[in-house]
């Protein structure tokens, strides 16, 4: 009792108890959650972009040497039908860049030509054949003559001969001796042409040869690279 004779009650019987503060919600995320989120994102992207080049890339190497074959046997087929040597070695010159292009990163073949581009066929399973053989024919081959138009330039060149001679026999008719020799002049002319024809038909005849034994090279070179996961021959280096 307080003095002036009042009951005093106990004050702490008057507060409310205590009461917890709401859960913090998830939801929105703090920003950290967000880039983390991002990062997730970004990150499985690159993975899948990767892995269906990857695959792509598999197919494609799997596929490029027998496109490559089928290619080689349709150049065959137009030579065997044609018979131009000329424009099949124009074929198996792009035939094996484009190959090699598919097989090897491009920064490694695209700037490649004349001797550095032999020296990389063989250091990749050529043996020397290409820069000491018959792949020294990618370096000459496409660019000589249609074998239509060298022998066309022969056959002008001997009936040019003929004519020259002809008329030496037509003006010879007007003495018996000048006749004589007019007549040797066209016997000689004659001769003269079968020489030629007979030593272009040989060059011919070796040009094509030459290009079949480079589509062999070419052919057990696109082989050799048949497997993508194949290991290069030694001293080379892998795709």
């Amino acid at each position: 009792m307080t003095p002036g004779g009042l009951t005093m009650g106990d004050p702490l019987a008057e507060l409310r108890g205590y009461h917890p503060p709401d859960p913090v919600s998830w939801w929105p995320p703090a920003p950290g959650w967000w880039l983390l989120a991002l990062l997730i994102v970004g990150l499985l992207t690159w993975v899948m972009v990767w892995a269906l080049g990857a695959r792509r890339r598999r197919r494609l190497a799997r596929a490029a040497p027998r496109a490559a074959l089928d290619e080689l046997a349709a150049l065959r087929a137009a030579h065997a039908r044609d018979g131009d040597a000329t424009a099949f070695a124009r074929g198996l010159s792009r035939l094996l860049r484009r190959f090699a292009l598919a097989r090897y990163p491009r920064r490694a073949v695209a700037g490649l030509s004349g001797e550095d581009w032999l020296a990389f066929l063989d250091a990749h399973g050529g043996g020397g054949r290409f820069q000491a053989g018959p792949g020294r024919d990618l370096l000459t081959a496409p660019y000589r003559p249609a074998n239509g138009q060298a022998r066309g330039e022969v056959a002008s060149s001997g009936a040019a001969s003929i004519e020259v001679a002809s008329n030496e026999s037509v003006s010879g008719e007007l003495t018996g001796a000048e006749s004589t020799s007019g007549e040797a002049a066209v016997i000689q002319s004659a001769s003269g042409e079968a020489a030629v024809t007979e030593s272009a038909g040989g060059a011919v005849m070796a040009f094509e040869s030459a290009s079949l034994e480079l589509a062999a090279l070419v052919e057990e070179w696109i082989l050799l690279h048949r497997h993508p996961d194949a290991a290069s021959p030694p001293g080379g280096q892998r795709p």
